[in-house]
C-alpha cells in the first residue's frame, strides 16, 4: 500500500537549492565593453600558447554527487601522471591551500575554511573533498584562476606571509596583489561579465605558464559550456573564450546531470507511457548540510516521455500555502521545458509515495522551475 509523501519530495529538492545558491552574488547594472588582457607589467612577455589538453568539468558548487565524481576523475587523471588541478578559487587561496597539502596540520586548510564561512565554498563535503585529495593524490598541484574572493581574510593573510618572509619583490606577491585588485573590482558592483572575463584570462595565463601539460579544472557549470554565455549573456564563458584559444584541445563535460539508466513502462492514470530512469538518490548524495527528511530512505527518478500534454493542465499542489516550484538545476537530470518528472520515495517504514512535476514555464526567482502538479493515480 502506498502512501502519498506530501511536498516532502519537492521540499528536500527545494531544500538543497537554497543550499547550494545561498551566496550566490549578481548584478543588473549595464555591461562594460571589454576588458584588457592580465598581465603583470607591461614589459612582461605574452607567453606561448599550450599545447596541452584542458579538460573542464562542470558542478553545483559542494554538491557531494558532483565532488565524488570529481574526487574518482581527478584519480584517473592522476594515476595516468597528471597533477595540475585548476580550481574556481583565487590565486592565493590555491597557493595557501597548496602550502598545506606539503604541511603535517591542518591550520592553513582551517583558516581559508573559516574565511569562506557563509559562501557556497562553507561545506563539510567540500572541506573532506580537500582532506580526500590530500590523502590519496598528495602530489597534486592546485591553481587558482578566480578573481580575488576573501582578499580581506584569505588575501591578506598571504600577502603578510609573503611580506614576513621578504619575498614582496616575488612574482607571487605581484600575482596576489593583482588577484586582490581584481577582487576589489568585482565587488565594488559584482558585475558578472568583468569576472568571466577575468577567470578566461587568469586561466589563460596559469595554462600557458605549465607549458605543454595537461590539466583539469572543476568550475561552475556556467562557466564550462564551450558554446554559453556569462549568467547574464553579456559576454563568451569562460570555455568559449578558452575555446577561441585553444581550440580542439579544450574538453568539458557537465557533471550536474545524471545519465539514463534504463527505459521502462510505467501506467499513470490508466495509460501507460516510456519513462526514462535515472537513478536512485540515497541519503548521502545531498550532503551533510542536508539529508533525506522525515526517515526517507532514497528518491527514484523518471520522466515520463511525450506526456506533456496529458499533465500540463492538471492543477498545482500547494505546501503550506504556496505553490511548490523546483529549479530545474535541482533534479539529478537535464530537465527542458515540456517535460514531466516523476519521483518515487521510500520510507524507513517501507511506504513509498510518488509526486509529478511539470516544466511548463514556471520561474522560481529567475530560474526555469517545474511545478508540482496533483495527480490522481
Amino acid at each position: 500500500m502506498k502512501k502519498t509523501v506530501i511536498c516532502l519530495l519537492a521540499l528536500c529538492l527545494f531544500i538543497t537549492g537554497c543550499t547550494l545558491r545561498k551566496t550566490e552574488h549578481r548584478s543588473d547594472l549595464p555591461a562594460e565593453t571589454e576588458f584588457p588582457p592580465d598581465q603583470e607589467t607591461a614589459a612582461e612577455p605574452l607567453p606561448v600558447h599550450s599545447k596541452g589538453q584542458i579538460r573542464l568539468y562542470g558542478e553545483n558548487h559542494s554538491d557531494p554527487k558532483c565532488l565524488k565524481k570529481e574526487f574518482e576523475i581527478w584519480g584517473a587523471y592522476y594515476a595516468d601522471g597528471m597533477r595540475d588541478l585548476f580550481v574556481e578559487l583565487p590565486f592565493y587561496t590555491a597557493e595557501l591551500l597548496n602550502e598545506w597539502m606539503r604541511s603535517d596540520s591542518d591550520r592553513i586548510l582551517n583558516d581559508v575554511y573559516r574565511d569562506w564561512n557563509e559562501t557556497q565554498a562553507h561545506s563539510e563535503d567540500y572541506l573532506q573533498f580537500f582532506r580526500q585529495i590530500k590523502e590519496d593524490y598528495p602530489e597534486t598541484v592546485l591553481h587558482g584562476t578566480d578573481v580575488g574572493h576573501q582578499y580581506k581574510t584569505t588575501g591578506r593573510r598571504y600577502i603578510d606571509e609573503l611580506k614576513a618572509a621578504g619575498r614582496e619583490e616575488s612574482a607571487e606577491y605581484a600575482r596576489a596583489i593583482k588577484i586582490i585588485e581584481q577582487g576589489e573590482r568585482y565587488y565594488e558592483d559584482q558585475q558578472s561579465d568583468y569576472r568571466e572575463n577575468c577567470m578566461a584570462a587568469n586561466f589563460i595565463r596559469e595554462f600557458d605558464r605549465l607549458g605543454d601539460k595537461d590539466v583539469m579544472g572543476i568550475y561552475g557549470a556556467a562557466h564550462i559550456d564551450p558554446n554559453g554565455m556569462d549568467y547574464y549573456g553579456r559576454v563568451d564563458s569562460m570555455a568559449k573564450q578558452l575555446v577561441a584559444v585553444y581550440g580542439d584541445a579544450l574538453h568539458t563535460k557537465d557533471l550536474r546531470y545524471a545519465d539514463p539508466v534504463r527505459t521502462d513502462r510505467i501506467a499513470v492514470c490508466g495509460k501507460e507511457y516510456e519513462a526514462t530512469y535515472f537513478g536512485r538518490l540515497l541519503p548521502d548524495d545531498f550532503g551533510s548540510d542536508v539529508g533525506l527528511p522525515n526517515g526517507m530512505r532514497y528518491l527514484d527518478f523518471w520522466i515520463l516521455e511525450n506526456s506533456f500534454e496529458d499533465f500540463s493542465s492538471c492543477p498545482t499542489l500547494l505546501y503550506e500555502g504556496k505553490e511548490v516550484l523546483v529549479p530545474f538545476s535541482q533534479f539529478p537530470m537535464k530537465i527542458t521545458e515540456g517535460q514531466v518528472i516523476r519521483i518515487e520515495g521510500g520510507m524507513q517504514d517501507g511506504t513509498t509515495g510518488c509526486e509529478y512535476y511539470c516544466s511548463d514555464g514556471s520561474v522560481y526567482q529567475g530560474a526555469p522551475a517545474a511545478r508540482q502538479i496533483e495527480v490522481r493515480e
